[in-house]
């Protein structure tokens, strides 16, 4: 009697679609099994003396070491208008479109009359950064339209990216709102040249955001500011150090009925850092 075949093995076929979710499945296993733990947001207790009579965040981060120095970490992870620190993510995204050539990229007047002299001139990208200037980053922001200006703010992970509030003003006290810590997250980025955006648009905004050095460290950094009424009420300073070969990355927000500007923001970070040793 002749020795009976063993039955054939039936193939099982696995589409492309289950592949493809198992797959994602595995890669979203490993990532959450290897990404960082984020360091624990306790206050600094030292710091409070600098910020009496205000309503304040700051965040301090040496990214090369994951270590933070914070005060108030419930504020430091409130969403608020970013004001004048806007124009950072707002030339990177007009140099990385074309919108702006480069530094030297130059708006003319419209002869309208601002409160502030310096305003009252044609300006380039680097002088409208130094001066501030906000009819300047207003055009920037309608030449680069809401869809590009929305996908950039996306890739880059700044703030709730929120346009409603209109192409020339959702930064200004408006729709778009971003915290202390997610303006530090995103500064490290721009340090290390780790943005989804070009690498000379980085080079070039990096540039024009030095503010002064010392035989200490290089400080990097905008303010911004909210008035009302005639009074400061929300005062931004964000930028970073670079000390020799080390990184450090900060947010200052502070609130008051008065008195909360961007100046004072960066007077009392600047403080800090000399308190700290590095600066």
């Amino acid at each position: 009697m002749a020795a009976r075949k063993p039955a054939p093995r039936k193939k099982t076929y696995v589409s492309n679609q289950a592949f493809a979710m198992i797959l994602l499945a595995f890669v979203v296993l490993v990532a959450m099994e290897f990404k960082p733990k984020e360091p624990a947001k306790e206050a600094d207790p030292a710091l409070a003396a600098h910020f009496a009579g205000y309503e304040a965040s700051f965040v301090l981060s040496q990214p090369a070491k994951e270590a933070y120095l914070r005060h108030n970490p419930q504020r430091a992870a409130l969403r608020l208008p970013p004001q004048s620190t806007f124009k950072i993510p707002n030339a990177l995204i007009a140099l990385d479109t074309g919108v702006a050539s480069g530094p030297d990229f130059v708006l003319k007047w419209d002869g309208r009359q601002w409160p502030l002299p310096g305003w009252n001139r044609d300006h380039t990208l680097a002088s409208a950064i130094q001066d501030s200037v906000v009819w300047y980053f207003q055009e920037l922001a309608r030449r680069i339209g809401h869809d590009p200006m929305r996908l950039y703010l996306k890739l880059m992970d700044y703030g709730n990216a929120d346009l409603s509030g209109g192409m020339d003003r959702f930064w200004l006290d408006s729709s778009l709102a971003i915290s202390a810590e997610e303006q530090v997250r995103f500064l490290d980025q721009l340090a290390r040249g780790k943005l989804a955006v070009g690498a000379k648009a980085m080079e070039q905004v990096r540039g024009m955001l030095e503010l002064a050095r010392n035989d200490k460290a290089v400080l990097f950094g905008k303010t911004g500011t909210l008035s009302k009424n005639g009074q400061d009420t929300l005062g931004w300073f964000v930028g970073w150090l670079e000390r020799r070969d080390k990184l450090y990355v900060f947010a200052t927000n502070l609130a008051a009925a008065q008195g909360a500007s961007g100046a004072r923001a960066r007077q009392i970070t600047e403080e800090i850092l000399r308190e700290k040793g590095l600066w």
